[in-house]
């Protein structure tokens, strides 16, 4: 009522006002604090209309939270000498012994912090940045990035998390310097973004909005160059767009002030989207992304300031001995070497070399040509691919992960580890591995030690200590699925996360700790549809969590 009667008299106080009232097809109701689209003319006065209701909020938000009455109260007289000292200049250091004497501090409006995430999305792949000194992973989840530090010799040690922020959408790219010091980030939607990080600070260094253009959806990869010194990314969207930026340097544009980029190359228009950009090792003018069709090489002129770019399509239908390569998977340079190798999903795995000629020089849009072709897995597809020291390294949906050398000769090999299929391979940047030159059956003693990350939601150090020897540890378990719903305890620091594939958990959210975990149905023949976990409660004492449906309880 009190409101109404506001507007009323606001209303009637603007009668000689050249705005008139809204238009009869315009519901008032509907249009609370926006833009009538019915009545374009009249959106000064509906905003003038629901004004007040947003004032009366954040006004009765000044006094909140409530606080109590100084523990030790000052003298209003002492306050009144003291605030008229300070505003001519002088006596700071009574005032501050008398501010001093209060026991609390004038309520604020603070953003909540974030503390810590629960969950990794599994569709961006990891970064292992485990070092010497500590162990760590560069990961996503939601719009957060996380860079996750634990203890491998104390599992009693809590782990910690330096959580990126900035970003407003979900994260779908994320990509670290050589080093580990920089780390970057891309989201999707209209109004996406990129930003740097220093590691130290985890402060943002660079802001990109919009990098790719205002027509983009979001961005499908980034990259550093081996230098550290370029920021490359791949957009999203019908036209694809790839820019290059040198993100150590300011270079502002006139108009909008935005951070212009040395290369901005637009895409032919193609079925299949893009992804998994990187730079040449060795060259690094030269970049390579990924659809299922094909590959495409990218060449950019350094010197130039336009960044002209040039590309190469390699024909993938000429196979030797006429096989069938099937779609892509994955792809990726070979370090210390010119080749990179492409994955399939019948297994296979194609590797491509630099085309050379004695007579002339060659264009670009001839470079590469493939040369070798092999069939990894019989019965599966290639799901991870990267390189060590010019071996290719493959990880297959069996669950297997095999290291080749460029003749496609079998060196080593980490079979069944028990996880289900290889999404993700990461070395350390400080790598660890020795080989020593000790002949086992006709092949150097290998030791090495990478993450794994695969499709049940694992991730897996992996340790070979031996020829065709290897140790497993688990180091994180998330659900593979989303996560649905969750509830907290009334009494103690207990959280109930349960996620769409069935995986129900209990946290203790104070130590970082899985208490409980169960999965349903338990060995049943229920329709999948049944495994999903609805929604959580407790019960008032906190005692008995339960799930929907109402079969699904836990006591």
């Amino acid at each position: 009522m009190v409101l109404g009667r506001k507007l009323r008299q606001k209303q009637a106080g603007n009668e000689n006002s050249p705005v008139q009232s809204p238009t009869p097809g315009c519901d008032v109701r509907k249009n609370f604090g926006v833009q009538c689209e019915q009545a374009d003319e009249v959106s000064t006065a509906y905003a003038e209309m629901h004004r007040d209701p947003y004032l009366i909020l954040l006004k009765s938000m000044e006094t909140f939270p409530p606080t109590s009455a100084p523990i030790n109260p000052v003298d209003e007289e002492k306050i009144k000498t003291v605030f008229a000292e300070k505003k001519a200049g002088v006596n700071d250091a009574k005032e501050k012994a008398i501010l001093k004497e209060f026991k609390t501090s004038q309520p604020t409006l603070l953003p909540l912090k974030l503390e810590w995430t629960f969950g990794i999305n599994r569709h961006v792949p990891f970064i292992n940045l485990t070092s010497a000194r500590h162990s760590s992973i560069f990961y996503s989840a939601g719009q957060t990035a996380v860079l996750y530090s634990y203890d491998e010799t104390d599992s009693k040690q809590e782990a910690a998390q330096i959580l990126l922020e900035g970003l407003s959408r979900q994260i779908t790219c994320i990509a670290t310097t050589k080093n580990g010091r920089w780390m970057a980030a891309g989201d999707t939607g209209s109004d996406y973004s990129a930003i740097v990080w220093d590691q130290k600070d985890a402060l943002p260094l660079r802001m990109y909005s919009q990098p790719n253009g205002k027509e983009a959806y979001g961005l499908t990869s980034i990259c550093f160059s081996p230098d550290m010194r370029f920021l490359a990314m791949l957009s999203s969207g019908p036209r694809q767009v790839l820019t290059i930026f040198e993100w150590l340097v300011d270079k502002k544009g006139k108009n909008d002030g935005q951070d212009v980029p040395l290369v901005y190359y637009q895409l032919s228009q193609q079925e299949d989207m893009h992804s998994q950009l990187s730079f040449s090792p060795l060259d690094q003018s030269i970049l390579m992304s990924c659809s299922q069709s094909g590959v495409v090489l990218y060449k950019w002129n350094m010197t130039q300031s336009a960044g002209q770019v040039r590309i190469c399509i390699p024909n993938i239908q000429k196979v030797p001995n006429s096989m069938v390569l099937g779609k892509l998977t994955r792809a990726v340079f070979v370090d210390v070497s010119t080749y990179f190798v492409i994955g399939t999903m019948n297994g296979t795995i194609a590797l491509f070399q630099k085309r050379t000629s004695h007579k002339k020089v060659l264009a670009f849009e001839k470079y590469a040509e493939i040369v070798k072709v092999y069939k990894v897995v019989d019965k599966g597809s290639v799901t991870a691919l990267t390189s060590l020291n010019g071996m290719i390294v493959v990880g297959d949906s069996l669950g297997n992960v095999n290291f080749y050398d460029c003749n496609f000769l079998l060196l080593y090999t980490c079979s069944n580890i028990g996880f289900g299929s290889i999404n993700n391979i990461s070395f350390s940047r400080i790598r660890a591995h020795k080989e020593l030159a000790i002949n086992f059956a006709n092949k150097a003693l290998f030791l090495s030690e990478f993450l794994i990350g695969t499709s049940s939601g694992h991730i897996v150090k992996v340790r070979t200590t031996g020829d065709d020897v290897y140790e497993t540890k688990l180091v994180r378990e998330e659900p593979p699925d989303a996560v649905i719903a969750c509830a907290v305890h009334p009494n103690a620091y207990r959280l109930l996360i349960g996620s769409s594939d069935g995986l129900l958990r209990m946290w203790d959210y104070k130590h970082k700790s899985i208490l409980v975990q169960r999965r349903f149905p338990l060995d049943s023949k229920e329709d999948l549809l049944s495994k999903d976990i609805t929604s959580l409660a407790f019960d008032p004492t906190g005692i008995y969590p339960a799930d929907s449906p109402p079969a699904h309880c836990v006591c």
